[in-house]
């Protein structure tokens, strides 16, 4: 691979990759912010790799380049989230009436991801229980919704919900930890593995009918549940500037540009080792990485999103990502690059 300058930085990566290696393999260094964890349930993606290759248990398509590629996409697209999110102080170099069952279910078998999102999600709830009890200065918000309540006892109640919330996050993980590592055993799975399965979207276990709306576990693992988990939300943020530089004739600034773009909708065809096919579906990422002139910001990625001015998938992603045209759903156009 070759920059501009024509210059190979193959060698280079892969020494910065040792170097990086070697940071996160400090779990003191990891377990000091959010953004090490993070970066760790990457980490924990890849470090089963070779078992899942020679585990008879695992089906075929989890040891395919085209899955690879997938998990490459996923951890681009949450990488970019986390760089949006914490782009201020980290340095460059509607709910609809749902009626559907899941007559079966399979949980990525990566135990080591889930649980280091456990390991996250736990790290930042003690992190918040440590505010518990911290005195306020006593105020009136302005705010018609806060209009009467004093700071103390706002900040407060937003302090338990986070708590709460983050524990209710590392125990979901936890729980498909559990079911991940019961199907790499082969194991079958329980009735309650199975009854939490299906209530992803639905919460089945206090109706005898289909419950209205969005009521699963999956809307929990936001913040502000169902309100957060219905909006549209595509991100994106700059990584690395590069400045003009007249020795290259080059008089235009180029800023690297890591996009969240829409979900994609994924279809994989399972061969179990007991005979058994199964066609899945789910949602997955879609991350792109391009070049501008200047920094873009959220509003304007959206716009592009919305007048279909993306930049093409990277090549890679052809090893799974199947071009064409929707014609149910509006706005879904023909990818012109992926014409081949």
């Amino acid at each position: 691979m070759k920059f501009r300058d024509g210059l190979e930085y193959q060698g280079k990566l892969e020494a910065i990759h040792q170097i990086v290696n070697k940071i996160m393999n400090q779990e003191s260094l990891v377990n000091q912010s959010t953004y090490m964890m993070w970066l760790d349930v990457f980490r924990g993606i890849h470090k089963e790799e070779d078992q899942l290759l020679f585990n008879k248990n695992v089906p075929q398509a989890f040891k395919t380049k085209a899955w690879a590629m997938k998990d490459v996409e996923t951890e681009l697209s949450s990488w970019s989230q986390l760089r949006h999110d914490t782009v201020l102080y980290v340095e460059e170099p509607y709910g609809a009436y749902l009626g559907c069952d899941y007559p079966d279910a399979y949980v990525d078998p990566r135990p080591a991801a889930w649980n280091a999102i456990r390991k996250m999600a736990n790290a930042l709830a003690d992190s918040l229980d440590l505010f518990h009890g911290t005195k306020t200065v006593h105020s009136k918000v302005s705010n018609k919704k806060q209009e009467g309540h004093d700071l103390h006892s706002y900040f407060e109640d937003e302090q338990k919900n986070s708590v709460a919330h983050f524990r209710n996050f590392g125990y979901i993980a936890q729980r498909l930890a559990d079911i991940s590592e019961k199907q790499l055993r082969d194991e079958k799975q329980s009735e309650q593995d199975t009854l939490f399965l299906k209530s992803i979207v639905h919460d089945w276990k206090y109706s005898s009918g289909v419950p209205y709306g969005a009521t699963g576990w999956y809307n929990e693992l936001f913040l502000k549940g169902i309100d957060d988990s219905k909006n549209w939300n595509p991100v994106v943020s700059d990584v690395f500037t590069v400045p003009p530089d007249p020795a290259f004739k080059d008089d235009t600034m180029k800023v690297l540009t890591e996009g969240v773009g829409n979900i994609n909708t994924m279809y994989l065809a399972l061969d179990f080792v007991n005979g058994k096919k199964i066609m899945f579906v789910g949602p997955v990422y879609s991350h792109y990485e391009f070049y501008q002139s200047s920094r873009m910001s959220d509003s304007e990625w959206r716009q592009s999103i919305n007048n279909y001015q993306t930049p093409p998938h990277p090549e890679w992603t052809r090893e799974y990502l199947v071009p064409g045209i929707n014609p149910e759903s509006p706005g879904y156009v023909k990818d012109t690059e992926y014409q081949y």
